[in-house]
């Protein structure tokens, strides 16, 4: 059960990090296009922190899952630097960078997590093989 858990949450925090750099990416679209979409519209900030509320969580478990299985350092460290990157631009993104400072450094903390999720499937499936 724990292993299928797993495998759902690295998949599930892989695709929220890629929620988010589409987000980061698209952004500039979206604003072009705002005229055609209407008035309806979330703020960024608002976004980000919203989309933590679930990444954190679901990466933690997720990772914690696969560390107990194979006991890399190197998911621990992607993980934990994704996911503070990910919270301190949230956080205080916006005070301390300009506007494409802080797409840049969420879409490399959402990178670098999504990495860690990526390399923690691989070596936990490894692990089940041997």
């Amino acid at each position: 059960m724990p292993t299928r858990v797993r495998k759902l949450l690295d998949s599930l925090a892989v695709a929220l990090s890629g929620v988010c750099a589409v987000h980061c990416l698209a952004l500039p679209l979206v604003v072009v296009a705002y005229p055609l979409l209407g008035s309806w519209s979330m703020d960024e900030m608002l976004f980000h922190r919203l989309l933590l509320i679930v990444i954190i969580p679901v990466s933690l478990i997720a990772l914690l899952l696969g560390y107990y299985t194979h006991r890399s350092r190197q998911v621990a460290v992607l993980g934990t630097l994704g996911i503070a990157i990910l919270a301190l631009v949230a956080v205080s993104g916006h005070d301390w960078l300009s506007t494409t400072g802080e797409r840049l450094a969420t879409t490399a903390g959402g990178l670098i997590l999504a990495s860690g999720h990526l390399i923690n499937a691989v070596i936990a499936r490894r692990c089940r093989a041997i």
